[in-house]
């Protein structure tokens, strides 16, 4: 027995060469058992929503029937096979079809098919882009269902003569072994997204050569690589501990305290000593020598 819903179908209007346009019910309509086109889900779901939003199916499937009048036959779809599947989706329960009533082989068939579906053309992105823009609701550029990456124009390679620029320079090159290569990159990191552009003012030379001759001295180190890598530990020290204070913890340089970051050699050694002994004893930790400073002027301040 015929589904009822075959026999909801209604002639609006006949065109030439067997055409003609019919208001069917969905249930009328025969998918092909294969079809080579496919469709992305979020393209398929945003069909489904412009149907659903206008309420009707704005470009007309094409079918082929050669006996439409005829309340059991059905119409096979040649093209059209998503925006049909969107239509039921939106809750549509009738459309309105484009039918062929020549009779077809079913090679035929497979031609009008295969035809439908590859003879498309393409979009010039430039005019694509300016039609895009004349778009001036934000609800209507999603119902067209591009975005900015469907209509990027493509760049253009423009020839220029050289330009040169007179400087004042000093090349340095660094060598890494790979553990202190990592530690230069996990730095970088931790410095910003643009930090791998190795270009910077001349006079930014001059403080690293000083601040690498201070290293030298106060660490007693005179390899540029070992010079190098106690700058990397120092400066990834300074960043972690930005970033503890920027998530709720508050730290002060010591320059601030001291007016000054470097103390007399001999100073510096006797107050190594000292914080060596306290993380030996347990007193400070690896990650807290600082506090040994707070320990100290506690002592002071106390009178012990």
């Amino acid at each position: 027995m015929a589904h009822p819903n075959l026999a909801k179908r209604q002639k609006v209007c006949d065109l030439e060469g067997g055409l003609s346009i019919w208001r069917v019910h969905l249930d009328c309509l025969r998918e092909q058992d294969k079809n080579a086109r496919i469709m992305a889900p979020e393209k398929f779901e945003r069909l489904a929503q412009n149907i659903k939003q206008s309420g009707r199916l704005e470009s007309l499937p094409f079918t082929s029937n050669p006996n439409p009048e005829s309340s059991d036959s059905e119409f096979m779809i040649l093209s059209g096979h998503h925006r049909t599947r969107a239509s039921r989706k939106a809750g549509l329960t009738e459309v309105y079809v484009l039918n062929d009533q020549t009779p077809l082989k079913r090679s035929d068939v497979v031609a009008k098919q295969l035809a439908h579906n590859s003879l498309n053309g393409y979009d010039d992105k430039q005019i694509l882009a300016q039609l895009y823009q004349e778009i001036d609701d934000i609800n209507a550029k999603i119902e067209s269902g591009l975005t900015d990456l469907d209509i990027e124009i493509p760049k253009i390679d423009v020839k220029a003569d050289p330009v040169m620029f007179d400087i004042d320079y000093e090349l340095v090159n660094i060598l890494f072994v790979e553990r202190d290569f990592q530690r230069f990159k996990e730095v970088l990191e931790l410095l910003s997204s643009d930090a791998h552009i190795y270009v910077a003012d001349k006079a930014d030379f001059d403080r690293f050569k000083d601040a690498a001759q201070k290293i030298s001295s106060l660490h007693q180190v005179v390899n540029a690589a070992a010079i190098m890598a106690r700058l990397l530990d120092i400066v990834h020290f300074y960043l972690v501990k930005r970033g503890e204070a920027e998530a709720g913890e508050s730290w002060v340089p010591l320059a601030t305290i001291f007016d000054g970051d470097s103390v007399p050699e001999a100073a510096a050694k006797v107050i190594q000593e000292a914080v060596d002994k306290m993380q030996a004893d347990g007193n400070v930790g690896e990650k807290n020598r600082w506090q040994s400073l707070e320990f100290w002027a506690g002592d002071y301040l106390s009178g012990r």
